[in-house]
C-alpha cells in the first residue's frame, strides 16, 4: 500500500470487491491499514450460473469453475425467470417490505425474508438473497428470487462485484409441478 491509499481506492483501481480484499488479506479493520503493507490482489472475473433444474448456483472465475452452492428458486414453473441479468446493486442487512401486507421489516428482524444480504438484479424485484427458512434450500419455494443459506450468500456477496453477469437456465422438473411448497419468500421491493 502507498501512503494515502485506502481499501476503497485499491478496490476501484483493480476492480475487486473491498470485502474480498479484506477476506483474502485477513484485514479486520480497513481503517487501521498502514502504508507499506503488502496487499494481495486476486485476478477475478466472476460470473454466476443459476440452474433451476437442480436448484444450484455455480460461481465461475475467468470462465472456470470456482464454487457451487445449493439454492432455492420459484415455487411455480416460470416464477424464477431464465435469461441473463447483471448484479445492479448490493446491500448488507437490507430492509424488506412484505408485498402482501406492505409491512416493512427492519434489518435483523427475525421476519425479514431477505436475511443479511441482497444482490439486486437489473430486473425489478429479482435478485439473490439469504433466507430465514434454511430448510427451503434445494426446494422450489420462492416467489422468484434465488435464496441461499446465510453463510453462502455472505460469502458470495463478498466475492462478486456489481456488474457480475448472472445467467439463469433450466426449468422445474415436470414431476414437481404438482408440488405445493408452503415455505414463503418474497421479492425485494
Amino acid at each position: 500500500m502507498k501512503r494515502g491509499d485506502s481499501l476503497d481506492a485499491i478496490r476501484r483501481r483493480y476492480h475487486v470487491e473491498a470485502d474480498l480484499l479484506q477476506r483474502i488479506n485477513q484485514i479486520r479493520d480497513p481503517r487501521m491499514l498502514k502504508a507499506g503493507r503488502r496487499i494481495k490482489i486476486p485476478k477475478v472475473d466472476f460470473s454466476i450460473l443459476v440452474n433451476i433444474s437442480d436448484n444450484s448456483l455455480t460461481l465461475f472465475n475467468q470462465g472456470k469453475f470456482f464454487k457451487k452452492y445449493r439454492v432455492r428458486t420459484g415455487r411455480t414453473s416460470g416464477l424464477t425467470p431464465t435469461g441473463q441479468f447483471k448484479i445492479q446493486d448490493k446491500l448488507k442487512n437490507p430492509p424488506w417490505e412484505d408485498p402482501a401486507t406492505g409491512k416493512i421489516y427492519r434489518p435483523g428482524s427475525p421476519e425479514n425474508e431477505l436475511g443479511t444480504r441482497w444482490l439486486k438484479f437489473d430486473r425489478p424485484g429479482l435478485g439473490i438473497h439469504g433466507t430465514i427458512h434454511p430448510d427451503s434450500i434445494g426446494q422450489y419455494a420462492s416467489r422468484g428470487c434465488v435464496g441461499m443459506l446465510k453463510d453462502d450468500v455472505e460469502e458470495l456477496y463478498d466475492l462478486v462485484p456489481r456488474g457480475t453477469v448472472v445467467t439463469v437456465v433450466g426449468e422445474r422438473p415436470k414431476a414437481d409441478y404438482g408440488s405445493t411448497e408452503s415455505t414463503s419468500e418474497t421479492q425485494h421491493p
